[in-house]
């Protein structure tokens, strides 16, 4: 395509695929945005935060899933930022067996595995990173969803909201140390897809990063 520099913008697992190029080729990149995955997996208990958030919320009930409108429904109401492209994502990826729709994706369970151990058993360095970089963080609406959760099980919810601010303050912190031409936004009340839920505000945030000099 003879393109001889790129401005990369990524969300979620494509922030290993950004850094990466990077390091490859960083006389190749202008500058890059991090949707919400400027962060790095090699600190010890990651994986119990990201365990602990998903268990704030619940998936579809059989009923739910047993037809794809129903199902659609519930993600619609369930999942902020939802819009054409989610729908036309659940449609390709729901598998159907026996009358029912998965709550998850039809990827299979060897592939996502894979991947998973790829993306969080090899982080980037940042500091390997010598162009600009804006890292955008959502805070992944944890007020919210321990807001929804009964008297019973609230302390254990607020426990694990209070063990997630302290690792994403950390991994924020350990950016910016890293990456020394980093600017970093911190999205209230957004979930993981903020550039969805929160489109016009992350397009001003990315038109102002890419005017500077």
């Amino acid at each position: 395509m003879r393109v001889k520099r790129v401005i990369l913008v990524g969300h979620s697992f494509a922030g290993a695929e950004l850094t990466r190029f990077a390091e490859l080729y960083p006389d190749q990149v202008d500058k890059l945005v991090y949707l919400d995955c400027a962060y790095s997996f090699d600190q010890p208990g990651t994986m119990e935060v990201f365990s602990r958030v998903d268990s704030l919320t619940p998936g579809p009930s059989s009923e739910t899933r047993a037809n794809f409108v129903t199902l659609r429904d519930w993600f619609r109401n369930n999942r902020p930022g939802w819009n054409d492209a989610c729908e036309s994502d659940l449609r390709n990826t729901r598998a159907k067996s026996a009358g029912s729709y998965s709550g998850h994706s039809s990827t299979p369970d060897s592939v996502e595995e894979t991947l998973e151990k790829d993306y969080f058993g090899a982080p980037g360095d940042y500091a390997k990173l010598t162009m600009p970089v804006l890292a955008i963080f959502a805070d992944h609406q944890l007020d919210k969803l321990v807001g929804q959760v009964d008297a019973v099980s609230r302390p254990q919810a607020e426990q694990t909201r209070s063990l997630a601010r302290s690792w994403q303050r950390e991994q924020i912190a350990s950016f910016k140390r890293q990456a020394k031409r980093s600017q970093v936004a911190e999205l209230a009340d957004t979930d993981h897809f903020c550039f969805i839920q929160r489109q016009e505000g992350v397009m001003r945030l990315i038109q102002a990063f890419l005017e500077q000099p």
